[in-house]
C-alpha cells in the first residue's frame, strides 16, 4: 500500500508519500514548498488571493506526483491559518474541485498527530549523536555560574523568569487514538515536550512517549513567527523595541510551561528547528549539513543564544544568504528562533532535539492502526 499526506500550514505546504512494508514505511518522498498562505491574514483574519492562488498551484503539482506515484490512500489536511480564517472555502472550494477534500485540523488534533510524529520515532528514543560541537557548549554551561543578563543593545535575555503565572493546559479530554477520557496527567515518568512552531500558530504537546494519547497535556497559541512578524517585528532587521516587544509578549504567553513536571527531553519539529541546526552544523560543521545528520541532533540555549544575535542583526536578503538556511524561510527564521529560544527558558532546559518530522508523519503512521495500537485509523473525512 501506498499512502500520501498533504500539509497545508500558514508557511509551507508538505507532501510525505510512503509504501507500507510488513511492520513500517517506506519513504518514497517528503517534499516542501514556502508558500506563505498567512501572508497578510491579520487582522480581519482572511486568506488573500495572491497567497491562495500561489498555494493553489504547488499543490496541483503535487497532486499530479501523487496520482504518477500510484496512491492507494490519500490524506490532506490543513492546520492553523485555515482553521481560523473567515473565508476559508477561498482555498478549500478549489481544491474540492481539484477532488482534493481536506479536513481542517482542530488545535488539539495539530499538537496530538505532532506528538505522534515524535513519540513514534525511533530515533528519538535513542540518544542524541555525539557531536563535539553540542558536548563544547554544553560543558560551557555546566561551568557557568549566572545567567545571561538583559543587554541594553537589543540583545537578546535568555534566562529564566522569576515570576510565573498560572495558565494551565487543557482540560479532560477524548483522544483520537481510542484512549478514553482521562485527567491531566500529573508527575509523569519520562514525559516529553514536543513544540511545533509554525508561520501561524504554535503547538505545546506533553507527555509519556505513547502510542496512545489519552494522557497527553496540549495547549495551542494562535499565533506563529509568520504573524509575529507582520503585528510586532515588521521592520528589516528588527529594532530593538521590536524584539523587546516580542519578547516579553513571549514570555507572558510561555508562563504555563513553567508548571510543568521537567520533561526527559524536548523536541521541536518543523521548518523553524530544522534550519537551526543545519545553520548551526553550516556555520561550524559543514561537512556535516544534511538532513539525515540534523535529525535527532541536539542544539543547545546558548547555540540558539548565538545564532539569535546573529539573525536578529541581519537583514532578510542577508538571512537568507546563511549557510542551511532555507532562502523562503529568511523573513521568519529570527522569530521562529526567538520562540524556540523562549519558550525553552520558560520551561527550564538547557537544551533541544531536533526532529525533521512533523504532523504530516503523525498522520501517515495513523493510517495504519496494527502498526500503532491504535483502535481507530486516522480519517481525514471526519
Amino acid at each position: 500500500m501506498k499512502a500520501a499526506v498533504l500539509d497545508i500550514g500558514s508557511n509551507s505546504v508538505l507532501l510525505l508519500v510512503a509504501e507500507r512494508t510488513a511492520d513500517s514505511w517506506r519513504i518514497l518522498t517528503d517534499q516542501a514548498a514556502i508558500t506563505r498562505l498567512g501572508e497578510g491574514f491579520d487582522p480581519d483574519r482572511k486568506l488573500k488571493p495572491k497567497a491562495v492562488q500561489r498555494t493553489l498551484r504547488v499543490i496541483e503539482e503535487y497532486l499530479l506526483q501523487v496520482r504518477q506515484m500510484g496512491v492507494d490512500k490519500f490524506a490532506a489536511v490543513a492546520t492553523a491559518v485555515v482553521r481560523r480564517a473567515t473565508n476559508p472555502e477561498a482555498l478549500l472550494q478549489p481544491l474540492q474541485a481539484m477532488g482534493c477534500p481536506v479536513r481542517v485540523l482542530s488545535e488539539r488534533e495539530e499538537a496530538e498527530l505532532s506528538f505522534l510524529a515524535v513519540a513514534l520515532d525511533p530515533a528519538m528514543l535513542a540518544p542524541p549523536p555525539n557531536d563535539a560541537h553540542t558536548l563544547e557548549e554544553e560543558e560551557e554551561i555546566a561551568h557557568s555560574t549566572h545567567e545571561p543578563q538583559p543587554q541594553t543593545n537589543g540583545e537578546i535575555y535568555l534566562g529564566r523568569l522569576l515570576e510565573k503565572e498560572c495558565v494551565p493546559f487543557s482540560r479532560t479530554r477524548h483522544s483520537t487514538n481510542g484512549g478514553h477520557t482521562s485527567e491531566l496527567i500529573g508527575e509523569a515518568p519520562s514525559a516529553w515536550l514536543v513544540i511545533d512552531i509554525g508561520g501561524g500558530s504554535v503547538e505545546f504537546a506533553y507527555g509519556p512517549p505513547s502510542r496512545d494519547t489519552a494522557r497527553l497535556r496540549w495547549r495551542s497559541l494562535p499565533v506563529g513567527a509568520m504573524s509575529l512578524r507582520e503585528q510586532l517585528a515588521p521592520s528589516n532587521p528588527p529594532d530593538a523595541d521590536e524584539i523587546g516587544a516580542v519578547s516579553q509578549w513571549l514570555d507572558r504567553q510561555f508562563r504555563f510551561l513553567s508548571l510543568l513536571p521537567p520533561p526527559e527531553q524536548v523536541v521541536t519539529v518543523g521548518g523553524t528547528g530544522v534550519n537551526l541546526a543545519l545553520l548551526w552544523r553550516g556555520l561550524h560543521a559543514p561537512e556535516a549539513l544534511s538532513l539525515e545528520r540534523v535529525h535527532g541532533s541536539r542544539l543547545t540555549q546558548l547555540m540558539l543564544h548565538k545564532m539569535l544575535r546573529l539573525l536578529l542583526s541581519l537583514s532578510d536578503s542577508e538571512r537568507a544568504r546563511l549557510p542551511g538556511v532555507e532562502p523562503a524561510r529568511a523573513p521568519i527564521l529570527h522569530l521562529g528562533a526567538l520562540i524556540l529560544a523562549r519558550a525553552l527558558s520558560a520551561v527550564n532546559q538547557s537544551s533541544v532535539r531536533i526532529s525533521t518530522y512533523g504532523l504530516r508523519y503523525g498522520v501517515l503512521w495513523s493510517m495504519a492502526p496494527e502498526s500503532l495500537g491504535r483502535s481507530e485509523p486516522f480519517d481525514p473525512s471526519e
